[in-house]
């Protein structure tokens, strides 16, 4: 896992598991923010941030003030806590991925490293490869149900892929990703497909 050139910020009340995760990061060759403490800390790095690792509860204050101001610059957070079920999300940061602790540092660093910012892959975003994924499914078979559920399987199958840490490399753009995933599902469900 390469990260050289990236600033993650670290947002962890704990001193020892925020050292351990600031550790973690600078030997994949990113630059850490922090580890930031406090929420007064967190927000001096809001606009320095690539993306950040939050835990939920900060010396028992939600950490929300700090995703928002990274939700409003398009800067990805994963969150992680103890008290997953103690701390309700906001509907509005529902998108970020939650690890319960205890959680490897390697696993928060799979998390990061997939996270992108969208001006990153504008291009290659969903709402523009979702279309063009529906398209394509409708040109390998006329049937639109069965071209709409190519589409749901091949998704299913990128949610699943994404999940066990496989993502387009950097010479291939997510739709090509998505073309080839269509395929593979179509040679392997072609025939379930049309019922």
């Amino acid at each position: 896992m390469d990260m050289h050139g990236r600033k993650i910020l670290v947002v962890e009340d704990d001193f020892l598991q925020a050292q351990e995760i600031g550790n973690f990061f600078r030997t994949t060759g990113a630059d850490v923010l922090g580890p930031a403490l406090t929420l007064g800390d967190a927000m001096g790095h809001i606009h320095s941030a690539d993306a950040a690792i939050l835990d939920l509860d900060i010396s028992g204050d939600a950490v929300f003030p700090v995703a928002e101001a990274l939700a409003r610059r398009d800067v990805p957070f994963v969150f992680y806590t103890g008290r997953r079920h103690d701390v309700p999300v906001p509907n509005a940061l529902r998108h970020a991925e939650i690890f319960s602790k205890p959680v490897s540092v390697q696993d928060l660093g799979r998390a990061v490293d997939r996270l992108r910012a969208p001006d990153e892959s504008a291009a290659d975003s969903v709402e523009q490869c979702l279309p063009l994924l529906r398209a394509w499914s409708r040109l390998l078979l006329s049937d639109p149900a069965s071209a709409d559920r190519l589409v749901e399987r091949t998704l299913l199958e990128a949610i699943r892929a994404v999940r066990e840490g496989e993502l387009p490399d950097g010479a291939q753009s997510r739709m090509d990703w998505l073309y080839r995933k269509c395929e593979t599902v179509l040679v392997r469900d072609g025939t379930r497909l049309m019922h």
